[in-house]
């Protein structure tokens, strides 16, 4: 009687198991297939932005960060933009656009707006500053 028990207990956990793993497969046979899908479809590029300092920095990136761009990093040191986006819902036009409309020259559009790297407020820039602010109010 004990022997009967136990197997039928070693039956059961084989057939839980066997749920539990038929599950995982599933959401492995669905998940991972999109995931790589997603992953496709995001594409990371460098440019150049013309900037000055922090103030810069958050001005460009936030100006950078339009729907579909997942990353928005510019550098003060290099004056390099690092952008990763969704290929199938941004135009590249349309953040070089906004860059500039923020008054900020990039390799492709020149400013069209005032910024915290134009003439009037170069003069509070420090251009070796990584720190926010120094003219982050001049817009």
């Amino acid at each position: 009687m004990l022997v009967n028990v136990w197997l039928f207990k070693q039956k059961m956990w084989n057939k839980t198991k066997l749920k539990i793993m038929k599950k995982l497969l599933f959401v492995a046979v669905l998940v991972l297939p999109m995931m790589a899908m997603a992953s496709a479809n995001m594409k990371t590029v460098e440019f150049k932005v013309n900037g000055n300092c922090g103030g810069c920095k958050a001005n460009i990136e936030q100006a950078a960060h339009i729907e579909g761009v997942s990353e928005a990093e510019w550098s003060v040191e290099t004056n390099m933009l690092s952008l990763t986006y969704c290929t199938e819902t941004v135009d590249l036009d349309d953040v070089y656009q906004k860059i500039a409309d923020a008054g900020y020259t990039s390799e492709k559009l020149e400013a069209t707006g005032s910024s915290c790297g134009s003439k009037e407020a170069e003069s509070g820039c420090d251009s070796g500053s990584s720190s926010s602010g120094c003219c982050s109010g001049d817009k």
